[in-house]
């Protein structure tokens, strides 16, 4: 395979729809597997995840509930929902599935807990029912089913070896410079790219839907008001900035809608493909040029965020997704390698460090702050701003500083995530 198919492979491999943060569905998911498994109706749900699972889904809204929290998402999922729709899996829940919910709550019948170490994906889920007990674990990846039972009879089960196949995918956009991966994507022809538009109005349909209805902390909304009296300037940062804040603002909502996501993140793939769209509009630009951007905001987002890491305690929607973006604007602006990676150093020199506390409304600030600052960088790399490698953790080349930032962490911030977690588990308890 040519490193053209091979990148296309795992661009379509990183992203995918989902209706609401991803923690809480997958959580969702794997009761509802679990469910399913052991049939009839559900009499008590138990659910172990991982810290940053737990981390990532105490704040935010679960699609179709109107309510907050894990034990939502464990609870609806074993009672209402759809294991085949995968990460749509509440796509289906009625109000008789929310007064199921609602007893298993109030009979205190739904446990939730964490157990293992951060920066290991894992959720064990098991669902007694009047016909039996199903369990269910899903590892590494949100949508990842290993193991799935039925009354202690292994109905399904397989290693990790896919997911090993699919870190080894990724490999491929790591060990490739920017300057490669942005020759493959030229090389590309338009029809070989019409998925990333299909994914990228996706993701504005929800910005429309946050500009619209402005749920949550309405960061989107608030802008666009901001701007319409002149408070804010109507320049390509702010521009991009809300409409990326708009589609968050109405994910962590929990709006029933999907979005596409990227690196198993909605609101990664949000800031990786809004921006960009919004971006060309302004511009007028269309077809292979903006497709080429999307492309090259996919890969330049999977490439730091595989440093990074899959959970971590940086915020990847103000690191890695910003700079996908920002990359990809580079591209409509008819800037090249040379340009992008002087963003990767910018960018390095400026937003690195933005803590990850959890899913939740206020995601969509951070958005906003990732995707405005990056753009403004985009905009001086093309009018002339080069960072020295003298700067802080800038690294000599591009490829230098996202290990650098990968070292920032994990394991730099290792105990970070620990202390986050912590805390918001201390306000919890005071509540």
């Amino acid at each position: 395979m040519d490193l053209k198919k091979a990148l296309l492979a795992v661009i379509k491999n990183q992203i995918s729809p989902a209706m609401g943060c991803t923690e809480p569905v997958a959580v969702a998911l794997a009761t509802a597997y679990a469910a399913k498994a052991a049939g009839g109706n559900v009499r008590k749900v138990q659910v172990k995840t991982d810290p940053n699972i737990f981390k990532n889904g105490m704040g935010v809204y679960v699609p179709n509930t109107g309510k907050i929290g894990l034990d939502i998402a464990a609870a609806v999922g074993a009672v209402g929902g759809n294991a085949d729709a995968g990460l749509e899996v509440l796509k289906d829940i009625t109000e008789a599935h929310l007064q199921q919910m609602e007893e298993l709550l109030t009979a205190n019948s739904v446990e939730v807990e964490v157990f293992g170490e951060p920066g290991l994906l894992h959720i064990v889920a098991e669902v007694a029912t009047d016909q039996g007990h199903g369990l269910a674990e899903i590892i590494e990846k949100h949508d990842n089913l290993v193991r799935l039972e039925a009354n202690n009879r292994v109905l399904f089960s397989k290693n990790c070896g896919s997911f090993e196949t699919n870190n080894a995918e990724k490999s491929i956009v790591c060990k490739h410079s920017i300057a490669e991966l942005i020759e493959a994507v030229e090389s590309c022809e338009e029809q070989e790219l019409q998925f990333l538009l299909d994914g990228a109005l996706m993701n504005y349909r929800a910005a429309e839907i946050g500009l619209e209805k402005g749920p949550g902390l309405s960061v989107g909304a608030n802008m666009k008001q901001l701007i319409d009296k002149g408070l804010l300037a109507k320049d390509l940062a702010n521009t991009t900035a809300l409409y990326a804040a708009a589609a968050s603002d109405a994910r962590m909502r929990g709006y029933s809608m999907p979005v596409m996501t990227t690196n198993g993140s909605g609101n990664q793939g949000i800031t990786a493909t809004v921006p960009v769209y919004v971006a060309a509009k302004e511009m007028n630009i269309k077809g292979i040029k903006l497709l080429k951007a999307l492309a090259i905001s996919q890969l330049l987002t999977i490439k730091v965020k595989s440093s990074i890491g899959l959970l971590s305690a940086l915020c990847s929607c103000t690191i890695a997704a910003p700079i996908g973006s920002a990359a990809g604007i580079i591209h409509l602006m008819n800037g090249g390698a040379c340009e992008t990676q002087q963003l990767v150093s910018s960018l390095t020199a400026d937003i690195i460090g933005a803590i990850c506390d959890g899913a939740k409304p206020g995601c969509a600030l951070k958005v906003a702050s990732g995707v405005a600052t990056a753009v403004r960088h985009a905009l001086m790399i093309m009018n002339g701003l080069v960072v020295p490698c003298s700067n802080g953790i800038v690294g000599r080349t591009a490829e230098e500083c996202i290990k650098n930032i990968g070292k920032i962490s994990n394991p730099g911030m290792v105990n970070t995530d620990k202390a986050i977690l912590n805390i918001m588990m201390d306000k919890c308890k005071c509540k």
